[in-house]
């Protein structure tokens, strides 16, 4: 009984129009929105154990035995917790504690840091421009603190009392805490929240409601009424420089350049007035930059 012919095989059919291609291999690890939450979780935790242990170890090397059991009652513990120093102390191991966690996700979730952290480059001209523009939304916040003032809400006596102490150092002493509170909080705040946050939250949420979770979540850990107002009308400014230029790099930029003109205040003794000088000049210079941020265009994904 012979076989049946071998069937040739026929023509090619186009592909179908609206078809998947055919998977090449495992997608790439990303971020996603539940990454987003978990990470800002053991962020904030990291930043408030290790600002804790800092302070109780300078207490504990600073104080004597009886010392420490004179404080005794909230009172005391608050006004000891004013303390300039301490602040400064608590501050900057709580900004570690930040960029501690944000540096381990990349290895954690196996995405590179160029996509997680968002640190693509960009060239050095948005820089500037980023920088210049934050001054008009510096001094925006700044009004709305102002109008937060006249109701009746005070920022707090500490603030009062570390420039108050700042302003009886040396001018070498100013200057290098006025570089390290401009640059440190630049870097680690804006790598979490402009870097690893919007970068799992921008897919699924959208700009709209990724940028302003972002923004009200970065006011929240300033914890203080006046100061976190300011912070989220600046996180709105810098979470759109992160949509726009795709890069952590120009948020970095504005949020150092907004520190260094708070940190001036400190090169007048504390005085308000010089910051107060720069109105003028700030408003016209962050205009200038926000329109030509106009002309910077999102990278394609």
């Amino acid at each position: 009984m012979s076989e049946p012919p071998a069937a040739t095989p026929g023509p090619l059919q186009p592909p179908v129009e609206g078809a998947l291609p055919p998977a090449e291999g495992p997608l790439p690890p990303e971020l996603k929105p539940s990454h987003g939450c978990l990470i800002f979780i053991v962020a904030v935790g990291a930043m408030l154990l290790l600002a804790v242990v800092a302070t109780l170890v300078m207490l504990g090397s600073a104080m004597s035995g009886d010392e420490r059991s004179a404080l005794r009652g909230p009172d005391a513990l608050l006004a000891l917790a004013s303390e300039p120093s301490l602040i400064i102390v608590s501050t900057v191991a709580g900004q570690l504690g930040l960029l501690l966690v944000v540096l381990l996700v990349p290895a954690a979730t196996r995405v590179p840091a160029t996509e997680a952290l968002g640190w693509r480059p960009i060239r050095p001209g948005v820089l500037l421009l980023a920088g210049v523009g934050c001054l008009a939304f510096s001094l925006l916040g700044d009004a709305a603190v102002a109008g937060l003032q006249a109701l009746g809400l005070q920022a707090p006596s500490s603030l009062a009392r570390i420039l108050a102490a700042l302003s009886a150092l040396s001018l070498p002493a100013r200057v290098a805490i006025a570089v390290g509170a401009a640059l440190l909080p630049a870097c680690c705040e804006e790598l979490l929240f402009r870097g690893v946050l919007l970068t799992a939250w921008l897919p699924r949420w959208g700009p709209r409601a990724a940028i302003l979770v972002t923004s009200l979540l970065f006011g929240l850990i300033h914890f203080d009424g006046v100061q976190s107002v300011s912070a989220t009308i600046m996180g709105l400014y810098l979470g759109l420089l992160r949509y726009r230029s795709g890069s952590v790099w120009p948020c970095v930029a504005a949020h150092a350049a907004n520190n260094a003109v708070a940190g001036l205040v400190l090169f007048g003794g504390g005085e308000v007035g010089l910051e107060q000088s720069l109105g003028l000049p700030s408003l016209v210079g962050g205009l200038l930059g926000l329109l030509a941020l106009r002309g910077v265009r999102r990278p394609a994904e």
